[in-house]
């Protein structure tokens, strides 16, 4: 009887064992999984940072240098990629890979928490700028062109801004559901972890 006790016991101080080994393994692949998807938000922050200044540069020498518009006009476009570029610098400080590392998940966790909702409060003011800002593009196209050529290439430059921004739009969309999936699946990740 002794001996049937204490292989008993010995089997489960194995099967503790392995249990044990198996919880580390799992908990070294949540870790690894949460850690590829905060760096795919990063990365995608770089990403949209880049088109944030290489449009800070780009769309006022377009407007000015080539559509000769307003000069208010394109210090306006100009104020608004800065705040934009401004408040997603703002938004995403503090979300990298080290604080996975160091074990900071519930730091980690809120400060996605936080990106999420001012990710979503950013689209309160830029969704109505961007509809105003087109409407007075289209208008200084429109009427507001200096010399009588312009005038003979409004309509492509309408058709083109068109374009443009039924494209641009659909491309923020996208970016904006994947980041803002992307961040809730981080989130659910670390709570699973933090159990």
């Amino acid at each position: 009887m002794d001996m049937q006790l204490e292989e008993m016991r010995q089997q489960m101080a194995i099967l503790k064992e392995k249990l044990d080994k198996q919880e580390i393994i799992n908990d070294q692949l949540m870790r690894k999984a949460v850690g590829t998807k905060l760096r795919k938000i990063v990365i995608e922050r770089r990403k949209k940072l880049f088109f944030i200044l290489a449009g800070l540069i780009y769309v006022p020498a377009v407007l000015y240098g080539l559509l000769k518009l307003d000069l208010w006009f394109i210090i306006v476009t100009i104020l608004f990629f800065a705040v934009g570029a401004a408040y997603d610098i703002y938004y995403t400080a503090g979300i990298n890979d080290e604080d996975l590392q160091n074990k900071r998940l519930l730091e980690t966790k809120e400060r996605i928490i936080r990106m999420k909702r001012m990710n979503t409060r950013w689209l309160w003011f830029s969704i109505p700028f961007v509809i105003v800002w087109i409407a007075t593009f289209f208008w200084q196209i429109i009427y507001r062109m200096d010399d009588g050529e312009a005038h003979l290439h409004a309509q492509p430059i309408l058709i083109g801004g068109l374009v443009g921004g039924v494209i641009g739009g659909i491309i923020g969309t996208v970016i904006y559901q994947r980041q803002q999936h992307r961040a809730s699946e981080l989130i659910e990740d670390i709570e699973e972890l933090t159990k």
